[in-house]
């Protein structure tokens, strides 16, 4: 019922209300308020340090006015005063020193020349590896290359020897040399008419005049018959031969003989005369 609620609502309410509880709240709220006079104390002494500190920040003092720096300052004046005024005591060591230090310094010198070398020298040899590599590489190519170009000697030879035996065939008596044995081995082109008499065969310029006629009648009579043309033959000197080689040319001997006086020729039955 209402009367109910009423009464229940008053009871929660006086419990909840009472004086107790009221005297309560009011402690809390002085102790907080006392907490932050307390924090609010803090604060400004937080503040009045933090601008002391501003203070030191714009005008700091320098280090060669504090007194580590004195000091510093102090003991450094009196190492550079000991370094400007060496005592006389220390000063043989020191030039003792500096000679020793120059000694080094030229050792280091002849030492850094060795390396030079010595580095220069490897290198040298790697070169001389390379090199020995090559050239047994080139030496290798230069076995093939002497073996083709015995090749083609062997071959220019047996053409050079067919070739000369198939002239030769074309003559009974006289012989063509058309190439010279070279001392490398080698073949040199040339022409030269070989005469045979009693010791062999002569070259043509040294063989005697009736050598020389004769061997000359036996090439013209077979160029004439390998070419088809028939002229007559005219052998001058013809005095100085025995014996003409035979041929089936027309023949014109000119005879040299003092018992003539006049040039008589001669042919056949026939004689006629022509004052010389």
């Amino acid at each position: 019922s209402k009367s109910k609620q009423l009464e229940a609502i008053n009871k929660e309410g006086s419990e909840n209300c009472s004086k107790a509880i009221l005297e309560k709240l009011v402690a809390d709220l002085k102790l907080e308020e006392a907490n932050l006079i307390k924090a609010g104390d803090g604060l400004k002494e937080l503040q009045h340090a933090h601008q002391a500190a501003l203070g030191l920040v714009k005008d700091p003092i320098p280090f060669a006015a504090t007194t580590m720096g004195k000091a510093l300052q102090s003991e450094l004046g009196e190492i550079t005063k000991q370094i400007n005024e060496p005592n006389n005591d220390i000063a043989p060591q020191i030039t003792k020193i500096n000679g020793e230090i120059d000694q080094i310094k030229t050792k280091v010198s002849s030492l850094k020349d060795k390396l030079s070398d010595y580095k220069l020298a490897e290198k040298q040899e790697l070169r001389i590896a390379e090199l020995k590599l090559q050239e047994e590489s080139l030496a290798a190519e230069y076995e093939k290359l002497e073996a083709n170009v015995f090749l083609c000697e062997q071959f220019i030879k047996a053409k050079v020897s067919m070739l000369t035996d198939s002239i030769n065939n074309r003559f009974k008596n006289v012989r063509f040399k058309l190439f010279d044995d070279q001392i490398n081995g080698g073949l040199k082109e040339c022409c030269e008419v070989l005469v045979p008499c009693a010791e062999g065969l002569i070259p043509f310029g040294t063989a005697n005049n009736a050598g020389k006629i004769n061997a000359g009648i036996e090439i013209i009579d077979a160029l004439s018959s390998h070419w088809g043309v028939e002229m007559p033959l005219i052998v001058d000197n013809a005095e100085s031969v025995t014996q003409l080689l035979e041929t089936e040319l027309q023949v014109i001997k000119l005879i040299v003989d003092e018992k003539y006086k006049e040039l008589q020729i001669n042919g056949g039955t026939e004689e006629w005369q022509k004052t010389a």
